[in-house]
């Protein structure tokens, strides 16, 4: 019979996997507990908003770089020549038009080029911008077609909560299997974690989202030999993004109705994984110290630098018009939390 999803995480006594005990401890969160994180969760930390906001513009400027390098750009647009969806997912800084499979690949391969898009560090088991690229390539399309029906569309703090919940996933599943490889074996968290996100952001029923999950997770592991002689490559830079596209891939089977592997054996203690591990308050302690608003300033001071950064970037990109409007967008918070997602995007659109 298919699980349920309940509306609340468990309230059960918590306690550390005893060392004595024969008992493997769990390998990471149940998929039920994610899929429920994914749906049911609630942001309440302006804080988290914050620096999601701050990741979100450090990943599309360094994705704005990247695409100066042309062993980036031969990775950009559809994998078929002429492949290009009308109405589909928008790329930043290009004009493609794409499915939002694709889509997620090359925003996520142009966010990870540089390995230099992060707003917070990441110690070694993750990335704030691992699943930007599902995220925004999913809120796009979906927005566009939503607007086209008569909807609304998400908005970029829609987006924003979606980014929080993917790197509290992604980070959670990843921590709990003691995994501290900084290779790629943070990649099926990505890919769950997209898959989760998107499955929910699409609309998924509690069932769809599970199914995302759990077909998800069911994946292997990415090698890490990408990174190390003699098998040194570019895999490092579009690895989150294959990652994150595979996740939107497992969230739209679930949504046209494959079944996940709703009965995989879990761990026994996977139940409270993440009550135990990082939750969304306590992205608070591992955010840099310039995003804590403090006596000195550094909050005020870190936020006009990323700002400038990011203005940088979009200066190296665009022309002047269009690049002093995304500046004067982006440096409104409310503005921008409050734009249609397909709004955001144009903007962005290189034509």
């Amino acid at each position: 019979m298919r699980a349920t999803i309940a509306a609340g995480f468990p309230r059960r006594a918590m306690s550390d996997h005893d060392q004595r005990s024969a008992q493997r401890a769990a390998s990471g969160p149940a998929p039920l507990e994610v899929a429920a994180y994914a749906v049911h969760a609630r942001i309440g930390s302006e804080l988290a908003y914050e620096t999601a906001r701050h990741c979100l513009l450090d990943a599309l400027g360094g994705g704005f770089e990247a695409l100066a390098c042309p062993d980036c750009t031969r990775l950009i647009g559809p994998i078929v020549p002429g492949a290009t969806m009308l109405g589909g997912a928008r790329v930043p800084g290009t004009s493609y038009e794409l499915d939002p499979v694709q889509a997620a690949f090359n925003i996520g391969a142009m966010i990870g080029w540089r390995e230099r898009s992060d707003g917070r560090p990441a110690d070694g088991r993750g990335h704030p911008s691992d699943s930007v690229g599902g995220l925004l390539a999913v809120a796009d399309w979906h927005s566009r077609r939503q607007v086209a029906a008569g909807g609304a569309p998400l908005t970029v703090r829609d987006l924003l909560a979606g980014m929080i919940k993917a790197y509290e996933i992604e980070g959670v599943t990843t921590r709990a299997g003691g995994v501290d490889a900084p290779a790629l074996a943070r990649l099926p968290g990505v890919r769950v974690a997209t898959a989760a996100v998107a499955a929910a952001m699409l609309g998924g029923t509690p069932a769809q989202v599970l199914d995302a999950v759990t077909s998800a997770r069911s994946e292997g592991a990415a090698s890490g030999t990408g990174r190390r002689a003699p098998g040194a490559g570019s895999r490092p830079g579009w690895a989150a993004g294959d990652a994150t596209a595979g996740g939107v891939r497992h969230a739209l089977m679930a949504l046209a109705g494959e079944l996940g592997r709703t009965a995989a054996p879990a761990a026994p203690d996977c139940e409270n994984a993440l009550v135990r591990a990082p939750r969304i308050e306590t992205l608070r302690t591992r955010v840099p110290v310039d995003f804590e608003a403090d006596s000195q300033g550094c909050h005020s001071q870190g936020a006009s630098l990323r700002l400038q950064k990011f203005a940088a970037s979009v200066a190296a990109h665009f022309g002047a018009r269009q690049a002093g409007a995304i500046t004067a967008l982006v440096a409104d918070p409310l503005r921008l939390e409050a734009l249609p997602v397909p709004e955001f995007v144009a903007a962005l659109v290189r034509n």
